[in-house]
Order: structure tokens, then C-alpha cells, then sequence
């Protein structure tokens, strides 16, 4: 007991500092070796004891169990306690926990349902938003297994569309539009016109400053801008296409066409069954646009005509803005004077008719009088006069009265001088007649030539017109029809499949009887 407490009193002065000089006594202490254990024969009742549930046997069980030794005083080895650690603890050691979806390659990505909630804004509205700031849909790196129906956008994008002062007009237009309900409702039409008219108005100006920062990069993408804007200027004024909508398209592109030939840009010209094809050469970019043919058009129903329209607005403040600009340089007045063809603007303006028809004056007949024909002959240098006056006739039939002083021609002469840079002979091109192939002038003659010298046993399939339908009718499904039709045609492969491992099983068991 003394060498115990001499141990205890060692311990102590340890643990108050004195470590030193506490270890070098407790290292001449010696330990008195333990008295040998004692064992006993058991009696009958401790044997009772371990047969049956007493209570002293169950308890020693239990501490044995806990790690114990059996005996109510506790075990001797407990285990260490563990310490719980605070948040800025677990925080410098741990790091911060990621949410999912915060981080890796496709945390920068955002469905549209989510944008759609964070942006408080209808699909329509979120769809005009991204048509006007040039936002398009991107695909992620790694597509989730649960989100391949789903439409993706950058979370960059979509942070731009948050700043977009364009949000709070339409949330002005949206309410300005409840209260012309109301008044609908109320019967109040005078109040719901005078509403109506009230309610405000955006532009989209700071939008083309912001979408094209330099002149030449607003150059460069006008080829989508102005076939939209020469299709709208055909199309009937039925439905959501007002009149509006179709005469302001008529004006800009006339404009646009006065300024390509007052400049003689105007490089080639294809005549195809969609429209015309022009190709303009303006400050050393290439523009090339389409003006379809003009008749009646039948405007087909499957057309959101809600996103036409979107791109309409934009592109139409686009190119006057580039209009302007290029109407200011040649020294004209912008908007210009008004005329209705372009043999009509040179007359307001002058011009000095270089091209290859320079000296040349044309007569349109009443079946040949298209606006792009006007714009045509303008550009190649030729003067649009009366038929009194003219040395050239274009008519598109056969004529019964011809003046053997006058020279008469098809349209297609005009195209093709303009493309040969000379005025072509005039016999070929006979009203009624057959006139000469007519060429694209947009593919080259050595690839025409390469192309002829192929084989044609190396060549791929012309597509049939039966397959063309099929994919144009699978281009305009929506997504539950596609997803149905992709699991029917599943199922046809899967029976074709069949038949045809069937079929062969059953020509490899005619051959083997046959041997």
C-alpha cells in the first residue's frame, strides 16, 4: 500500500509540472509481484448458478459482454471518449460540403424548367428574351441519364438574361394587358383601345449595339436578316402577320436593294425555283440573300409564326442600323426618297450606269415587271424606260406584234449578263423559245467538271422524294411523337431482326439436308 500511494504522490507531481524528477523516482520504485491466485472446488450451488438465470450469473454476463470483468464495479479498459468538433472545426479541416449539381463540368449548365423558375418568366417571353439576345440552347459535355429530353442553357447566358432591362417592360406589358382584359370584360371597348394604346413599348437598339459592337462584324451576318426579311415581304396579311409587318419588310428591303445598285455591288444572280438568289459584295464581305417569287403563298399552319415575328423585330432594327450607316458614307439621305422600284430611285438620285449592260435601255412588259428584274437590270447599268423609248423588249410569252428595231429577250438574259459580265447575244434568249441552260454561277466550273468525272457507280443514291417527306414530317413532330414513333420503328427493327435470323437458320438447315 505504501509503494501505492508513493506512485499516487509521483503521478501528481507530474501532472503539476514537475515531470522530470517524477519520472527518475518512479523509475527506482520497484514492484512487488502480485500473490498467486487461489482456486477453489466449485459447490452446488454455484454450479446451480451457471445453469439457470439468477441474477448474479446474468450480471456477470453482462459486464463480461461490455468488455468487463465480470464483476458490477465497471470494466477495467473503457473506451476513449470521443470529442464532437464545432462547424469552423469540421469547415478548416473537412472543406465545406458540395451541394449537388455545384460543382463539375456540368454544374454551368441549366434546364430550362429551372430558368424559367429563377426568371419568374412565361416560356413565351423567355423565348422571345433569348431570340433577341442571340441566347441558343447548348449541350452539356455529359448529358445526365435522367435529362436527355431536356433543353440546356449556359449558366453564363442565362446570368445576362437576369441583367436584361428588357425583363421589366415586359412585366410593365403584362399588366398593362390585365387591365385591357378588365376592360374587355366590362364591355368598355373605348377604355380597352385607349389601354391598349397606352401601354408601353421597347426597342431593341441597345441590342444591336451590344449583339454587333463593330461595323464589319454587322456586315458579316446579314445573309439570315435580310431572306427573312424578303420572305415576310410576300407573305399575305392573314393571321398573326399584319399589314404592318409586311409593309415595313417591303421598305427595307427596297431600300436595301436601291443602295446595292446605286452602288454596283451587285456581283451574281440565280434564278431557282425557290426565288432568286443575289450575291452583293459590300465593303469586302459577301452578302448573299434570297427573294422568293411573288404569288400567293399559302401559309402553312404548323409554323410558330410567334417566333418568325421575334426574329422579324430584331432584324429589322438590325438593318437599319447597317442601312443607315452605308446610305451615310455614299453620301445619300437615309431614309431615302420615296420610290417604288429602283429605276424610279435613280431617277430621284442619278446615277452614272456602269455595268455590263451600261448604255443599254430596257422595257419590262406587264408579265416581266418584277421588282427583282427592276433591281437587276438597275445594277448591270441598264436605264428602265417606256417602250416607245427602249432599246431592248423583256417579255416572258410569245409576242404577235415584234419590232424588228428592237431587240426582245426573256428575263433570264438579264441574270445571265449580269453573272458573264457582258450583255450575252440576244437570239438564244427569244420570247417563247427555248432559251440556254441556265447556269448557278455560285458553283465553279472546276467543280462542276470534277463532279461530272466521277464515277457514278462510287456516287451515293440521289435521296427519293418519298424519303425527303418522311424526315421533313419527322423534323416537325414534337417530342412525344418522336419518342412514339422512335419506339415503333424500335419494335419493327426488332421484329425484322427476327425474321431475318429465321430466315437464315433456315438456309443453313436446306444446305446441311442437301448434304
Amino acid at each position: 500500500s505504501k509503494l501505492m500511494w508513493a506512485r499516487v504522490a509521483l503521478k501528481g507531481r507530474a501532472i503539476d509540472g514537475e515531470t522530470h524528477e517524477a519520472r527518475r523516482e518512479l523509475q527506482t520504485l520497484h514492484y512487488i509481484p502480485a500473490a498467486p491466485r487461489l482456486t477453489f472446488p466449485r459447490s452446488q450451488s454455484d454450479k446451480h448458478c451457471e445453469s439457470s438465470n439468477c441474477s448474479a450469473t446474468m450480471g456477470k454476463k453482462y459486464n463480461k459482454g461490455r468488455g468487463g470483468s465480470g464483476k458490477r464495479g465497471g470494466p477495467k479498459h473503457t473506451a476513449k471518449a470521443t470529442v464532437k468538433k464545432g462547424s469552423k472545426a469540421r469547415l478548416a479541416r473537412f472543406g465545406k460540403i458540395a451541394k449537388q449539381g455545384q460543382s463539375g463540368i456540368n454544374s454551368a449548365y441549366m434546364t430550362r424548367g429551372t430558368i424559367l423558375r429563377r426568371l419568374q418568366l412565361t416560356l413565351k417571353d423567355f423565348r422571345r428574351l433569348c431570340i433577341l439576345k442571340g441566347v441558343y440552347p447548348r449541350d452539356p459535355p455529359k448529358t445526365p441519364t435522367a435529362g436527355k429530353d431536356k433543353v440546356y442553357y449556359h449558366a453564363s447566358d442565362i446570368q445576362q438574361l437576369a441583367h436584361e432591362p428588357l425583363l421589366k417592360e415586359f412585366r410593365d406589358f403584362k399588366a398593362a394587358m390585365v387591365k385591357v382584359r378588365k376592360s374587355v370584360g366590362r364591355k368598355d371597348i373605348d377604355r380597352a383601345r385607349s389601354r391598349y394604346e397606352e401601354a408601353p413599348q421597347y426597342d431593341v437598339h441597345h441590342l444591336v449595339k451590344e449583339r454587333y459592337p463593330t461595323f464589319d462584324a454587322a456586315l458579316a451576318d446579314l445573309d439570315d436578316a435580310l431572306c427573312t426579311i424578303a420572305l415576310f415581304a410576300t407573305l399575305p396579311a392573314a393571321g398573326r402577320v399584319s399589314p404592318e409587318h409586311t409593309s415595313e419588310s417591303k421598305k427595307v428591303l427596297k431600300w436595301w436593294q436601291q443602295y446595292v445598285a446605286h452602288s454596283h455591288s451587285l456581283q451574281k444572280g440565280f434564278i431557282s425555283v425557290k426565288g432568286v438568289y443575289f450575291q452583293a459584295s459590300i465593303q469586302k464581305h459577301t452578302v448573299t440573300w434570297l427573294v422568293p417569287h411573288s404569288y400567293t403563298q399559302d401559309v402553312p399552319k404548323k409554323v410558330d409564326f410567334r417566333v418568325m415575328l421575334t426574329f422579324l423585330e430584331f432584324y429589322t432594327a438590325y438593318v437599319k442600323f447597317v442601312l443607315y450607316k452605308l446610305y451615310k458614307e455614299s453620301g445619300l439621305a437615309f431614309p431615302p426618297a420615296t420610290a417604288d422600284t429602283t429605276s424610279q430611285f435613280f431617277e430621284l438620285v442619278g446615277s452614272d450606269h456602269e455595268g455590263p449592260l451600261s448604255g443599254l435601255s430596257l422595257s419590262l412588259r406587264r408579265e416581266a415587271s418584277y421588282s427583282w428584274l427592276d433591281f437587276a437590270a438597275c445594277s448591270a447599268g441598264a436605264r428602265i424606260v417606256d417602250e416607245a423609248e427602249c432599246t431592248h423588249i423583256v417579255a416572258d410569252r410569245v409576242l404577235k406584234d415584234i419590232d424588228s428595231n428592237k431587240e426582245h429577250v426573256q428575263p433570264q438574259w438579264v441574270i445571265d449578263s449580269l453573272n458573264a459580265g457582258r450583255a450575252k447575244p440576244c437570239a438564244p434568249y427569244q420570247p417563247g423559245g427555248s432559251a440556254p441552260p441556265h447556269l448557278s454561277p455560285f458553283v465553279e466550273a472546276d467543280d462542276e467538271e470534277d463532279s461530272d468525272s466521277e464515277d457514278e457507280a462510287d456516287a451515293p443514291p440521289s435521296p427519293k422524294p418519298e424519303k425527303e417527306a418522311k424526315d421533313m414530317a419527322k423534323m416537325l413532330m414534337s417530342k412525344k411523337a418522336k419518342r412514339l414513333y422512335g419506339r415503333m420503328q424500335h419494335g419493327r427493327e426488332r421484329k425484322q431482326a427476327a425474321v431475318a435470323r429465321l430466315r437464315k437458320r433456315r438456309e443453313l438447315l436446306a444446305a446441311r439436308s442437301r448434304q
